[in-house]
């Protein structure tokens, strides 16, 4: 979601502000303040904190990689300019129309941000699975690519057409409202979200489809890897169900919540303030806890082969020397030019031939604008 435009009075008694005489006048005015600052923090704490522990998650560093870390610093610019944008306006610094300068900054902001969130969803989330589960399929990812580029026009569209409602509000009479386009961005909003929200749903389900088939498969043995054999492969695979779900359900449900709004916007069906900022605050924490989600999909799910290669080697394996050893066959020993001695097998069975570590294969995988929030009027 993004910064909640808050509305004018009504709600609450009138609060005075020592240092900006007049400011925050009413409890409405003080309760969205105090929502945009508490998630630029939250969303600025899961920022930095998802940098910190970024090392950790192996190769699923892809996962959480750049776009996902620019999605969310879009969206904590958009906050900050929201918190500093109404702290300006309750105060009285700087014109009247500099409040939808503002806003044309936070809706370019949210709306990448927002885009960006989606193409980690359907995109880089889908990229790694299909990787590291095996599931290769031409028609999926043309699919996800014709989804991102048809909602980064959408995006395009929303940022312009909300951008020029601002700016033109700023130079038209107030008489001359009912001529800019106002309901148009907010139709295109709704019609924007809606499909968002199906894009989202398609992609999460694509995603869920390739881990219980490799899942089916792997249970009747019909897929073998011998990085993911066994139990490990079993607990991969339900740790990724189970994560994604998770992840489905947290984003369809913030973007419901923004649905919810800027239907409302619209309509008109939520009359209640106090309504309108428990939807608010619930869509942004939803949105929060979906960047966590997909950090704890990365950093939980152990994309790592070599973490699997390595608890797949013997430990008497690993404390041999670099050579190579073949039963019957004369050992090659680099430091001493002497003649090589011959072992018997006293063994029904054959010696087994110890692992060449100079030819151990590396697996290595590359593995409104609206956002539901009242703009100003």
């Amino acid at each position: 979601m993004a910064p909640r435009r808050g509305g004018g009075g009504g709600g609450g008694s009138r609060i005075s502000a020592p240092s900006c005489p007049g400011a925050f006048s009413y409890t409405t005015d003080i309760i969205f303040f105090a929502g945009d600052v508490a998630f630029f923090v939250l969303f600025f704490a899961v920022f930095i904190t998802g940098l910190r522990m970024r090392k950790r998650a192996r190769s699923g560093k892809k996962l959480i990689g750049f776009p996902y870390f620019l999605s969310i610093f879009c969206l904590v610019v958009a906050f900050c300019f929201s918190w500093i944008s109404r702290l300006l306006q309750e105060c009285q610094v700087g014109s009247h129309d500099g409040v939808y300068y503002w806003q044309i900054a936070i809706d370019i902001f949210s709306g990448v941000g927002n885009w960006l969130l989606l193409f980690v969803v359907v995109w880089t989330l889908n990229k790694i699975l299909r990787e590291h589960l095996g599931y290769h399929s031409t028609v999926s990812t043309i699919i996800f690519m014709a989804l991102l580029v048809f909602m980064g026009l959408l995006t395009a569209a929303r940022i312009v057409l909300g951008s020029y409602n601002s700016w033109a509000y700023t130079i038209i009479s107030p008489d001359s409202y009912t001529s800019m386009l106002w309901e148009a961005a907010e139709k295109l909003c709704i019609v924007y979200w809606v499909f968002y929200l199906s894009s989202t749903i398609v992609s999460l389900s694509f995603s869920l489809s390739a881990i219980a088939s490799m899942k089916s498969k792997h249970l009747d043995g019909a897929v073998s890897h011998s990085y993911f054999d066994g139990d490990a492969k079993t607990d991969l695979l339900q740790r990724l169900l189970g994560w994604v779900i998770g992840l489905l359900i947290t984003m369809v449900l913030w973007i419901i919540f923004v649905i919810v709004s800027v239907a409302s916007d619209l309509t008109g069906f939520i009359d209640s303030w106090i309504t309108a900022v428990v939807v608010s605050y619930v869509g942004n924490l939803l949105q929060t806890f979906t960047f966590v989600v997909l950090f704890i999909i990365a950093k939980k799910a152990d994309w790592s082969h070599d973490a699997h290669d390595d608890q797949d080697t013997p430990s008497y394996l690993a404390a041999q020397p670099n050579v190579a050893y073949t039963p019957g066959a004369a050992q090659f020993q680099p430091y001493v030019s002497v003649p090589q001695p011959q072992y018997t097998n006293f063994h029904a069975a054959p010696q087994p031939q110890l692992y060449d570590y100079s030819q151990k294969s590396v697996y290595t995988y590359d593995a409104c604008v609206h956002n539901g929030l009242p703009h100003a009027r």
